[in-house]
């Protein structure tokens, strides 16, 4: 994998450290005011796929469960910034970047008035320096100044969820496009005071297109292609990671039974084309 960081930016970087140390302590607090992030549900959970071989594809159904209390607290969040190599489709290996290994990553679900403690580590093994935007955070860059970390490193933020909604988070380092398109996003929900709806089932889906040398289908490698990323012509539009990787042909489909009510949290990083949805009911008219 190419790396970006030039040697004037790194040192630059690195000349920039002690500001951003401050920024970077580690804090503890009494269990009772804090709550770890909820990894989700085993692999092979109600509705989901199951694979032991899935690479860098997160399950649908590993998400936090729907937040039922009625007062805030203190969660204390930690991700890795961690690059994978893993197939994109059967026999086409790609570099991925990612969080704590899977596309997208992990789900962050909070309360309007929760208190976050945010540390983000960058393996040790990590071509390049990474970061995490959240646009759930106000501020310029949503935290990812502070929370540039580059390999081996780790930094810790502090922030107050104001404002419910389902928002993205992303590298969002100098060339975060590339980032983006090797899988470097997830969502933060802010769930409001009075919480959301009850549903019978939660699926958590990430979109992202990439770009790739060689066409798909294609025995072999895949190398990531700057050049088409540019002209915006995408080799691949993926969810959670894989070609194809939510379908019974490859890991499994996603399942909900005749009646039940559905929730789909979905994001799409990009990092050019953008998708569109809507509601809809279907079945026979009334009447």
């Amino acid at each position: 994998m190419r790396s970006i960081v030039s040697r004037r930016e790194l040192f630059r970087f690195l000349g920039a450290g002690a500001a951003l140390a401050g920024l970077g302590a580690t804090r503890s607090f009494a269990a009772s005011d804090t709550e770890k992030l909820d990894k989700g549900s085993p692999p092979g959970g109600s509705g989901a796929l199951a694979s032991d071989n899935r690479g860098v594809v997160a399950l649908p159904t590993k998400i936090p469960p729907p937040i039922t209390r009625s007062h805030s607290i203190h969660n204390e969040i930690e991700l890795e910034a961690r690059e994978v190599d893993a197939e994109i489709e059967p026999g086409a290996k790609f570099s991925y970047m990612t969080y704590d290994g899977r596309v997208p990553g992990p789900m962050i679900r909070v309360r309007v008035g929760d208190m976050v403690t945010l540390t983000l580590r960058n393996n040790a093994h990590s071509s390049t320096w990474h970061s995490i935007d959240l646009h759930a955070v106000c501020g310029p860059g949503g935290g990812a100044e502070p929370l540039t970390v580059l390999p081996g490193q780790s930094k810790t933020i502090r922030f107050k969820a104001m404002y419910p909604g389902a928002f993205i988070y992303h590298c969002g380092v100098p060339g975060m496009d590339e980032h983006m398109a090797r899988g470097m996003f997830g969502i933060i929900v802010v769930e409001p005071e009075e919480g959301l709806p009850h549903v019978d089932r939660e699926f958590y889906l990430g979109q992202n297109e990439t770009y790739t040398r060689q066409k798909p289908g294609t025995p072999g490698p895949r190398d990531f292609d700057f050049d088409a990323l540019l002209r915006e012509e995408p080799s691949y539009f993926i969810f959670n990671g894989g070609f194809n990787a939510l379908t019974a042909k490859r890991l499994g489909a996603m399942h909900a039974k005749v009646g039940e009510s559905v929730r789909i949290f979905m994001v799409n990083t990009g990092p050019n084309l953008l998708s569109s949805l809507r509601s809809a009911t279907y079945g026979r008219e009334p009447g």
